[in-house]
């Protein structure tokens, strides 16, 4: 059966997300850019997630601002890494950044089945 959500925090250059839930992960996006892996099995998908108190998977862009990988996620792993979230969770959430969007930022729109944008935070 299928976990029901991850959070995926593409946007690698600021790795917030872990501030907001208050987690510090201890494997994010910028450890599978680094281990030039092919692929991406469950076993490595495990390994790589961050778990809430809540149930919610979180698969961190980096540990920290200073963890980040020129480039980011290489275009060859998204494709493999997409599917295997896929299978495992119901439903995968990408925080993507707001500005510098890449071909690769537009093939992870075009694959979503909904596209939320929020063009501005304000905490009341």
């Amino acid at each position: 059966s299928q976990s029901p959500v991850c959070l995926v925090d593409a946007d690698q250059n600021f790795c917030n997300t872990s501030g907001w839930l208050n987690l510090n992960p201890t494997h994010s996006l910028s450890d599978l850019a680094k281990s030039r892996s092919g692929g991406v099995d469950d076993t490595l998908l495990t390994q790589l997630l961050t778990h809430h108190e809540s149930g919610l998977a979180i698969l961190y862009g980096c540990h920290n601002v200073e963890d980040t990988v020129p480039g980011g996620l290489p275009p060859h792993l998204w494709e493999p890494l997409m599917e295997s979230l896929r299978n495992k969770f119901r439903t995968v959430i990408i925080d993507l950044p707001s500005r510098n969007v890449d071909p690769v930022h537009q093939w992870l729109v075009e694959q979503a089945d909904h596209v939320l944008t929020v063009s501005q935070i304000d905490v009341l």
